[in-house]
């Protein structure tokens, strides 16, 4: 028997790879194949259509992954090429690919008004309106939008803005962020300019007192009603106390008065004075067993979050932890282990995001936890007032009695105020370090008398 070696080579394929279609994919999203997006044909050297196994890759190193299955994945937002590949000397065109951010979800608000004159040149409404962009969560934030009217006849919107009128009467526009983002169709109008009707005066009414953080819309109105000129501009006598945007929303910043002035075309003004208040965070402490400490505190109206801060008794305050919620237990402080036989003290601190800045509604006084009671020092198990409310006249004085209950014969911590007093709205009450209570003007307010390790008493002042 003779044997007689043959090799056996395979031909390569020399055909051609056709790739037609598009995608357009979200960055950081979950990978798609490409097989299922592109069109990809393979055709022999007869030109006759062929199954091929292919593999596929990107022309760009970064921003941009695909594996040779075809699965793709975006990293950053760009335009990028991608081919498939059968061989070295096989490979279709680059075809581009892209790769885009997250569509954005929220809405539309208009508000303000607006009359323009037939034949002017063109107003912008991106200033004569006030528009207002929210995400999901009600925060607003900055995107542009584009804009367009529901009549035909009659007026000219520009994507951009700009306005112009070919005949009076009512129309109505719509700024968008997207097919699917939009406001509802919002009334304008347009006048002759020998119809122009003078303002003669102009109003401003709403919330006089306002708390840190608080977001509120004057109402603002000229006179007469049909006035041709209906633009209005706000300002605030202290912009770190009272922020007014042009539609006459005022969003408060920090405590004290500030005066918000509209005026109305010709000169016409109106003015109101604001005061704000700081709000009340009431923590209380509570020592666990396993060397732990639960804090609890009340709710802060317009808070985004609270910074919950901690120390030793003699060392200083540090920031530990960061919550959306009212309560918070520690196991640690500045990343040590609590000590059954030291004592420690914590603050709280609310906050809210405003136009994208931490704004500080107010912090807490600092309450102090004994880890372990004995007989001599413990923690405050409740406190007591001899009256939970109390009339007053304005400039009249009054010092209620106070009781803190503890435990057997054991005192608070020394080192502490026994009683810290607060006053919810100092306006209408004050209250000073030793209990004496104060009336303002009329109005009610709480004072809150405070143990160390922050039990509270609170009592109802009515000022008349």
């Amino acid at each position: 028997t003779a044997y007689i070696k043959i090799d056996i080579e395979e031909i390569p394929f020399a055909g051609t790879i056709d790739v037609n279609g598009s995608y357009e994919g979200t960055v950081n999203a979950d990978p798609v194949n490409l097989n299922n997006v592109l069109d990809a044909t393979v055709y022999d050297e007869s030109g006759k259509e062929v199954k091929r196994r292919l593999t596929w890759e990107a022309r760009q190193l970064k921003g941009i992954t695909v594996e040779p299955g075809g699965d793709v994945t975006f990293e950053k937002e760009g335009t990028y090429q991608v081919r498939a590949v059968i061989s070295d000397e096989v490979r279709s065109d680059w075809v581009n690919v892209y790769g885009g951010e997250k569509p954005f979800e929220g809405s539309v608000v208009l508000t303000g008004s607006y009359t323009g004159t037939v034949g002017a040149a063109a107003d912008d409404l991106n200033t004569k309106l006030d528009v207002r962009v929210f995400d999901t969560d009600k925060k607003q934030v900055d995107r542009p939008v584009t804009w367009e009217s529901s009549e035909l006849n009659g007026i000219k919107v520009t994507e951009d803005g700009k306005v112009t009128f070919t005949k009076p009467g009512t129309y109505h526009v719509q700024a968008r962020v997207s097919d699917t983002i939009k406001s509802g169709w919002y009334a304008i109008k347009a006048v002759n300019p020998d119809t122009t009707i003078a303002v003669t005066g102009v109003t401003l009414s709403g919330a006089e007192k306002l708390s840190v953080g608080e977001s509120v819309a004057l109402t603002a109105a000229v006179a007469p009603a049909n006035a041709t000129d209906q633009a209005l501009t706000f300002t605030s006598s202290s912009a770190d106390v009272i922020k007014v945007d042009n539609s006459g929303r005022v969003t408060a910043l920090k405590p004290g008065r500030a005066t918000v002035t509209v005026t109305a075309a010709g000169g016409k003004k109106a003015s109101m004075q604001i005061t704000v208040t700081e709000p009340v965070v009431l923590p209380q402490g509570k020592a666990l067993q396993g060397r732990k400490v639960k804090l609890t505190w009340n709710k802060v109206k317009n808070a985004d979050g609270y910074e919950v801060y901690g120390a030793v008794c003699s060392g200083d305050m540090k920031l530990q932890k960061v919550v959306k919620g009212k309560k918070l237990t520690l196991s640690k402080v500045s990343r040590k282990k609590l000590d059954k036989n030291k004592d420690y003290k914590f603050r709280i601190k609310a906050y809210r995001m405003i136009d994208g800045k931490k704004v500080y509604l107010t912090a807490s006084e600092d309450i102090h936890v004994k880890m372990t009671e004995n007989s001599r020092y413990a923690n405050a198990a409740s406190v007591k007032v001899s009256k939970k409310k109390k009339t007053l006249s304005a400039g009249k004085t009054w010092r209620p009695k106070v009781t803190v209950k503890m435990k057997g014969k054991a005192k608070q911590m020394k080192h502490v105020q026994p009683v810290r007093y607060l006053s919810s709205d100092e306006t209408i009450a004050t209250v000073t370090r030793t209990g004496k209570i104060t009336a303002r003007t009329k109005g009610t307010c709480f004072i809150y008398a405070c143990a160390v390790n922050g039990k509270t008493a609170k009592i109802k002042i009515t000022v008349r």
